[in-house]
């Protein structure tokens, strides 16, 4: 899994491109993060090697995806991809 978890327990935990390739390799990687309570995701692009499953990671901890304007219409054309998740647009 491409991915980086960055944060502070104390505050908020991002997951950075989580991208399992498949549904097994996403329960492999929610088994090693579920004592992370994760707070936000971040994607740093739209390819998928970099936010496979990371709106299902979304739903899952009911935290936001962030992302730029660009990733984002780049993702809305994969249909129900932000479905019941909250997305933040984000600036450099």
């Amino acid at each position: 899994t491409n991915c980086f978890v960055i944060g502070d327990k104390e505050e908020r935990i991002f997951a950075i491109d989580p991208s399992p390739k498949d549904e097994n390799e996403y329960k492999k990687f929610l088994h090693t993060i579920k004592k992370l309570q994760i707070t936000d995701i971040f994607l740093t692009h739209h390819h998928v090697d970099h936010c496979q499953y990371a709106d299902q990671l979304a739903r899952d901890f009911k935290c936001p995806i962030s992302l730029s304007e660009y990733t984002h219409k780049k993702l809305l054309k994969r249909s129900g991809y932000f479905k019941d998740v909250v997305v933040k647009i984000v600036k450099e």
